[in-house]
């Protein structure tokens, strides 16, 4: 990032960002870069191929480098909508401004009014759309008729494996966080959510290289069940705690684990 003053006052410029989906922005949702607000939402103007977002930066200092990932989270108990904006290496150096003549010829940075591609996030509402949908075809269909035959099972244990290793992965990362900022309550939750999501791994892991038995389907509906308990868990604690630790690398560890439920879920 790097700033420019232009007379000692503070001008503002405009961006547009495009989205697969809106997930919930809307005029005046905060557009963050690192956690630190700098603008907001304009308008959102909707298309059949995409969401085209206009946002106002309220200081031209603030640059945005034309590599940086652009995310649409949710997060909090209320999940509220956000758009940050992480620069990513390697960080540009531009000469000029995004209210610059010349910067489109530089090609550096998101000039006044200039377009960049966004992505969705964290998003609460996938999320728990995933875990309603398990449970209902669970509630439905019966776990027998879900694992019905082996081809199925034996995909399912493995679409399933990535996921709690990534489940596992951030739950190491943030319980040390949320220790160290005393939040207690959290901090058992998450410590809860570690050691069944390290037990589900484990029981999935001995599935994976055992005989599909009467025995070995039981197991799977158990396994299955505590993933749904701990979907429950993640559900109620993730915004507050990618809130609270402000980590990218976090948010991007979710949104994995969130893309590995997808497929587990159909199949």
């Amino acid at each position: 990032m790097k700033a420019f003053s232009i007379a000692n006052r503070t001008k503002s410029y405009q961006a547009i960002f495009d989205f697969p989906l809106a997930c919930g922005i809307a005029t005046g949702t905060p557009v963050r870069v690192r956690g630190v607000n700098i603008g907001s939402v304009l308008s959102v103007q909707p298309s059949l191929e995409k969401v085209s977002v206009l946002v106002e930066v309220k200081d031209d200092e603030i640059v945005i480098p034309r590599n940086s990932l652009i995310e649409a989270n949710q997060s909090g108990l209320i999940a509220e909508t956000l758009i940050d904006i992480t620069p990513r290496a390697p960080i540009p150096d531009p000469q000029y401004g995004p209210l610059s003549d010349n910067c489109g010829k530089e090609g550096m940075i998101v000039c006044h009014r200039g377009r960049i591609q966004g992505e969705t996030g964290v998003s609460m509402d996938e999320l728990v759309g995933i875990a309603t949908k398990l449970a209902k075809q669970m509630d439905q269909q019966g776990l027998d008729k879900v694992f019905d035959a082996a081809e199925s099972f034996t995909k399912a244990m493995k679409d399933a494996q990535p996921l709690l290793d990534e489940a596992i992965a951030v739950a190491k990362e943030v319980t040390p966080m949320l220790s160290t900022i005393n939040e207690g309550d959290m901090l058992k939750s998450m410590e809860s959510l570690t050691a069944t999501a390290s037990e589900t791994a484990k029981d999935i892991k001995k599935l994976n290289a055992a005989v599909l038995t009467d025995e070995n389907v039981e197991l799977m509906r158990q396994s299955v069940s505590t993933l749904t308990e701990t979907l429950r868990h993640i559900e109620g604690i993730s915004g507050d705690v990618s809130k609270i630790t402000g980590d990218s690398s976090t948010q991007q560890h979710l949104k994995q684990i969130i893309q590995s439920l997808s497929r587990l879920v159909e199949t």
